[in-house]
C-alpha cells in the first residue's frame, strides 16, 4: 500500500513541475522590443564594427551586435538594465586573393574590394576596446527604442 501512494504522490508533483514549467514557458519576455541605433565618429558613422553591451550587474556574458556599413544597429529583446559599451572593429573579410588557387586574370572585373578584402575604414579610437576605458554607457527599460553612440578621442 505504501508503495502506491509514493507512486501517486511521485505522479501528483511531476504534474505539477510540468504545470509550472508551462506556465513560466508563456510569461512575458522582460525584454524590451526593438532598439535601433548609430555609431558616429567625428560625424562620420562608424561602419562595420562589433558593440558589446557588458551588464553592470554581474559577470554574465556581453550581448554581441554588429553593425552595418552604414553605422546603424538593431537590438531584439535587450534585457533590461544599465551596460557599459565596447565598440571593436570587426576583423576583416580576407579578399579572393588570399583563397588558394587565386589567378589575378581570372579576376577581370571584379571590384578591388572583392580582390584585395574588406575593413572598416573609420578608425574606432582604443579606449572603446575595453570595459576598463571606455565611457560609453547605456540604460535600457521599457522604453528605451533608440541608442545612439558618438564616439570621441
Amino acid at each position: 500500500m505504501t508503495s502506491y501512494k509514493f507512486c501517486r504522490v511521485s505522479l501528483g508533483l511531476a504534474v505539477l513541475g510540468i504545470g509550472l514549467l508551462a506556465v513560466s514557458g508563456c510569461a512575458k519576455s522582460r525584454g524590451t522590443g526593438t532598439i535601433s541605433g548609430k555609431i558616429t565618429y567625428k560625424g562620420q558613422a562608424v561602419n562595420s564594427p562589433i558593440v558589446h553591451l557588458h551588464p553592470s550587474s554581474g559577470p554574465a556574458s556581453p550581448y554581441q551586435v554588429p553593425v552595418t556599413p552604414e553605422g546603424t544597429f538593431k537590438i531584439a529583446d535587450m534585457p533590461l538594465g544599465d551596460f557599459k559599451v565596447t565598440v571593436k572593429p570587426t576583423p576583416p573579410e580576407p579578399g579572393m586573393e588570399k583563397m588558394p588557387g587565386f589567378k589575378p586574370e581570372n579576376a577581370k572585373g571584379l571590384s578591388e574590394e572583392a580582390i584585395k578584402g574588406t575593413k572598416g575604414t573609420i578608425p574606432i579610437p582604443a579606449k572603446y576596446a575595453e570595459v576598463s576605458t571606455t565611457d560609453l554607457t547605456a540604460k535600457i527599460d521599457k522604453n528605451t527604442k533608440e541608442l545612439n553612440f558618438e564616439l570621441k578621442d
